[in-house]
């Protein structure tokens, strides 16, 4: 949610719906109005969902088939992407 500043609109994906809870309950908490959640695995990203900018993950990427879903992610950026994985150790 650090980043929802700096755009229009943000989104996040989540399979389990407490963090799909939680995760609205921190951006209401945090005033971040333009975030919106999708219940679903990453390997279930619709390729219609849009066209985005920017594309970040966290420490479940290593739990995803990776190449399955940047392969997905890749597809819904647009010319001049960005892609950040962060794995904490």
């Amino acid at each position: 949610m650090l980043l929802a500043p700096l755009f229009a609109e943000v989104g996040g994906v989540e399979p389990d719906p407490g963090m799909i809870s939680e995760a609205k309950t921190i951006a209401a908490t945090r005033g971040v109005p333009n975030a919106r959640w999708a219940q679903m695995t990453a390997e279930s990203l619709p390729g219609d969902l849009g066209q985005f900018r920017v594309a970040t993950f966290a420490q479940p990427f290593h739990w995803m088939d990776r190449a399955l879903v940047a392969s997905t992610v890749r597809a819904m950026l647009g010319q001049q992407v960005s892609v950040a994985a962060a794995r904490t150790l």
